[in-house]
This record gives C-alpha cells, structure tokens and sequence, in this order.
C-alpha cells in the first residue's frame, strides 16, 4: 500500500469513526421536559402591564426530535425546539387576515432548574407592513415537575 493510499484510509476511518459517534437522533437528554412555575411580567408597546403571578408552563415531548409541546403559553403558538440550553420558538405568522398578522418569537435559556423566558408577539397593519401593537413576557420560571 502505497503512501497516498494509506493517508486515505486513514482519513475515510477517521470520518467514519467521527460519524459514527454520539447520538444518532440529535436528541439531547429529556430531563429539562417537565412544568415551570414563576412570575411573569408583561408588556404592551414596551409599558408594563401587569405580573402574572405563579403562572405554569409545561414542556411536553411530541415526538423522536427535540420538538415539544407547550402548555400554558402565554402566545398562540404551542411548540417550540427545547433541548438542554432551553428553547426556541422562530419567528412564526400565528394569524393572518386581509387586515393585520401576528408575528410571535421567543426564547427560554435554562439555568439549572430555572427557565429564564422571553415571549414575543407583534401585530402588523397587512396593508402598510407597520407594526400596530407590540407583546413582550418575561420572567423566570421554577422547574417544579
């Protein structure tokens, strides 16, 4: 076997090796899924409104990806890709009409047992493309199941 061969056999078991590795799913460990319990604060047009005290969210798997389920959003849309970090919800048309749409996003960063939220919903003129009235929740969340 000659030098160049050798170099790539060497290299095709090296990414063998490397692809064969670790979990074949992408899937992290479920042990985040569960209900969170805290405090949050809301928003409209960027004015406090009001704390929704000891409000729950559960984080439900619906499948062989990192794709939950969530109940007790505080949005329309109900699923998000949670995995060991926390979640994210894209930026997703949760309504549309002749006359506006709802643009919703957010986020969840885990820290131990505590889920750090940030919700998101905008509502658009579907005319003009202007923003007409902007949602925001934070607030940290317990793990409490």
């Amino acid at each position: 076997m000659n030098k160049t061969t050798r170099k790539l056999l060497y290299l095709l078991l090296a990414i063998t090796i490397i692809s064969c590795g670790g979990d074949d799913d992408g899937n992290a460990p479920l042990d985040y899924l569960g209900t969170y319990r805290g405090d949050v604060m809301t928003y409209v047009n960027g004015s406090y409104i009001q704390t929704l005290n000891n409000h729950s969210m559960s984080f439900i798997s619906i499948g062989s990806s990192n794709e939950v389920m969530i109940d007790g959003n505080l949005i329309i849309t109900n699923t998000c890709q949670f995995d060991s970090s926390g979640f994210v919800i894209p930026s997703t048309q949760a309504v549309s009409t002749q006359t506006s749409y709802v643009l919703e996003y957010g986020s969840g960063t885990l820290n131990g047992d505590e889920l750090q939220i940030e919700l998101h919903q905008d509502n658009y003129d579907a005319t003009t493309n202007l923003l007409v009235v902007s949602g925001y929740w934070t607030g940290t969340l317990t793990k409490v199941e």
